[in-house]
């Protein structure tokens, strides 16, 4: 998948995801099974999926910030200890030696195309 087809999937589920935000809890919870059961690479993606719909959402309403609060740091935990040496270089650069990926997603892509 290109990284173009790669945005543009990713933009849908976000905008499907919001319109739902009364059920926030139960859409944390279920991104949060997927998120356990899926390989790395997957992980990477779901990471982007709920950082776009945090940052689009905050406007909104706080809904789904309060919904993946005290989800997200607990996967994110598990990305980071669960990753191999060989992806922890890829994933740092993706995520930066923080594992924040609230930063502008444009750096994100800009990184995926080089």
């Amino acid at each position: 998948m290109s990284l173009l087809e790669h945005k543009n999937l990713s933009k849908k589920y976000q905008f499907w995801i919001q319109q739902y935000r009364d059920q926030a809890p139960v859409i944390a919870q279920t991104w949060k099974t997927i998120f356990v059961e899926a390989t790395q690479e997957k992980r990477l993606t779901l990471l982007f999926l709920v950082n776009d719909v945090l940052q689009h959402s905050k406007r909104k309403g706080p809904q789904f910030v309060d919904a993946f609060g005290h989800i997200l740091p607990k996967c994110m935990a598990e990305f980071r200890t669960s990753d191999n040496d060989s992806n922890i270089e890829k994933d740092s650069r993706y995520l930066g030696n923080s594992g924040d990926i609230s930063s502008p997603r444009s750096q994100c892509y800009e990184i995926q195309s080089r």
